[in-house]
């Protein structure tokens, strides 16, 4: 391989300037249009375009109740009305039990207070949170 000297490289070879900023600003433009353009895709595919609204046939034969008909008389049910055991001891906490009517029993004696969280570990500023209240 033939390596040319300072004096041996003619100055015609050497690049201007203005043409060298050229081409870095031309590299840099070409890299924004990219990334731009793959943004927009992403974003389109990710982000579709609402389905059309659908046109639903008109129904009919609709029942209206009149307004003079209080709430009261207009909605009832045969059904019995749910007790307030059942109301205040059905609730989803699986930490007890999968069975959603036992988890009060299991939960009475559950202490919730004073409830403390340590902070630690790779932390600027390890703490310990107390809670008083629930």
């Amino acid at each position: 391989m033939d390596i040319k000297k300072t004096e041996d490289i003619k100055s015609s070879e050497i690049t201007v300037k203005a043409t060298y900023l050229n081409r870095r600003n031309f590299i840099r433009g070409a890299a924004l249009l990219a990334t731009t353009a793959g943004t927009a895709g992403i974003y389109r595919s990710l982000n579709p375009p609402p389905p059309p609204p659908r046109i639903a046939q008109k129904i009919e034969n609709i029942v209206r109740v009149e307004s003079s008909i209080s709430a009261e008389n207009a909605y009832k049910t045969t059904e019995k009305q749910t007790s307030l055991a059942e109301i205040t001891n059905y609730n989803n906490f699986y930490e007890f039990t999968t069975d959603k009517a036992g988890v009060a029993a299991l939960a009475a004696k559950f202490v919730s207070r004073p409830w403390t969280v340590a902070v630690g570990g790779l932390v600027n500023r390890p703490a310990t949170l107390i809670s008083t209240t629930c």
